[in-house]
């Protein structure tokens, strides 16, 4: 019989070649004999059978980890438009007292002081300032002058109304004109508005003004100027719930 892998000649019934490979593997398993046989098949099912496991293991932690980042975002991304659906429900909204005044807003405007607008030498106090992705409220008053409480003392909204009618209003070369609404002057407009509304700087802005005896209180909404058709009578809403001090 010759080897297989060398082509020397083996005797009958030997189990191994002088070049030490198996010639009878089939014939040594069937005896007890063939202990060397047997153990070779033996590591050599043992190395396929580690080949397999190593070439099929899965690392576990990078999963559990993804599954988690995605749970995350999921569970952010639900509250996210959630919040944004609760805009325009007014079983969402609730009063916010502020300095000075308060408002009824969605739950989903949170108040960001670092966004409001600040004019250098304006005689106007910053009260606050609502923001969430597609809408946001600003707040703000000055103190009246001598001349201006004396002028409007005893005035009712028409009245200041009417004077206001006299006035010739331009903005972004839009001709304004005011209105009356629930004790207080507005006027609507598309203006450009910088990181007001998310990335968007095109607004959207109902302007409103209220006088009270010792300060003159400016109000405004806004929301994209796409959205206004959504959200503006939402927006009215919130403006008509102001109550200064």
């Amino acid at each position: 019989m010759e080897c297989p892998y060398c082509g020397r000649e083996v005797q009958e019934g030997a189990v191994y070649c002088e070049c030490g490979r198996p010639v009878n593997v089939a014939g040594a398993s069937a005896g007890s004999s063939a202990g060397p046989a047997t153990t070779f098949q033996q590591q050599l099912n043992s190395q396929t059978l580690a080949s397999v496991q190593r070439k099929v293991k899965v690392p576990v932690l990078p999963i559990i980890l993804m599954v988690a980042a995605l749970i995350a975002v999921g569970v952010f991304l639900f509250l996210h438009f959630r919040s944004l659906s609760n805009i325009t429900k007014e079983d969402t909204w609730e009063t916010v007292e502020g300095k000075g005044f308060t408002i009824v807003l969605p739950g989903a405007l949170k108040e960001d002081t670092d966004k409001m607008l600040t004019v250098q030498g304006s005689d106007y106090q910053k009260l606050a300032f609502y923001t969430s992705a597609p809408c946001a409220v600003y707040i703000e008053r000055r103190a009246l002058s001598d001349y201006e409480k004396q002028t409007y003392a005893g005035l009712t909204t028409k009245d200041i109304l009417d004077q206001y009618k006299t006035r010739t209003l331009k903005i972004n070369g839009q001709e304004v004109a005011f209105d009356q609404r629930s004790g207080y002057l507005y006027c609507d407009y598309d203006v450009h508005r910088p990181n007001y509304i998310d990335d968007n700087d095109e607004v959207y802005a109902i302007e409103a003004m209220r006088y009270t005896n010792d300060y003159l209180y400016e109000f405004y909404a806004y929301c994209d100027v796409k959205e206004k058709t959504k959200y503006r009578e939402s927006m009215f809403k919130w403006l008509d719930s102001f109550k200064p001090e």
